[in-house]
């Protein structure tokens, strides 16, 4: 399997810019731009894209503490439409409980780390690999194409798991409470239409559930090839 570097070296560059800005749309209207044309921040923002690409290429590969990790590509439902979803596991869990392996955000993860992921070759992945690598990219620029705001951000993370531990059960608010003390009044209850949600929200889940586990299944029997 190749990692996302070599995808990243590999994939049509302008196409997956533009896949990029799908994901993440230019911002137009900010301030920034108020004494440009359109045509001159679109360029701009496509160097920028572009030049990111290349950071991503040239970063020397920083091994995960976590052993080798891996996307795929399954499917959810949204708004009654199949769309794609991507998830990544530690190669390791996935081998051990496939059907239960954890997927795990990473957007606090060096770039350096990411870039040396697996990529699943999966018939679903290979389809969507340019959305996949355009969302790889928008989470491992979350806090900036060179990640500047990510010390930042992982120590305001830090103290808030911190000042969390120090909370008083006491200080606990149960959700009645809750709606109490904002003036929340429910409803009247119409059973009909509950019972109706619900079995559209749990079809929603079976769906998804069973999608996730097709390409786990899929992806479990390539592994042992």
């Amino acid at each position: 399997m190749k990692n996302v570097q070599t995808y990243l070296k590999e994939l049509d560059r302008e196409k997956l810019i533009d896949f990029f800005l799908e994901r993440d749309p230019i911002p137009y209207h900010k301030p920034r731009w108020a004494d440009w044309i359109v045509s001159d921040v679109t360029e701009h923002c496509r160097k920028e894209i572009s030049d990111f690409i290349d950071r991503l290429c040239n970063l020397e590969i920083k091994p995960s503490g976590n052993g080798d990790c891996l996307f795929f590509v399954h499917y959810i439902m949204e708004n009654m439409f199949e769309e794609p979803c991507f998830s990544l596991v530690h190669l390791n869990e996935f081998k051990a409980d496939p059907d239960n392996a954890y997927s795990y955000a990473y957007e606090f993860q060096d770039q350096a780390e990411i870039v040396g992921y697996l990529v699943a070759e999966t018939p679903l992945t290979l389809e969507y690999i340019y959305e996949l690598m355009a969302d790889i990219m928008y989470e491992a620029s979350f806090f900036g194409f060179e990640q500047e705001d990510l010390p930042e951000e992982k120590e305001k993370l830090l103290q808030a798991k911190e000042a969390m531990e120090e909370e008083n059960e006491d200080r606990f608010v149960s959700f009645d409470e809750y709606k109490e003390s904002i003036g929340w009044k429910d409803e009247p209850a119409d059973s009909e239409a509950e019972k109706l949600r619900n079995a559209a929200w749990d079809a929603v889940l079976a769906y998804n559930n069973y999608s996730d586990k097709k390409e786990r299944k899929y992806l479990l029997n390539m592994l042992g090839e």
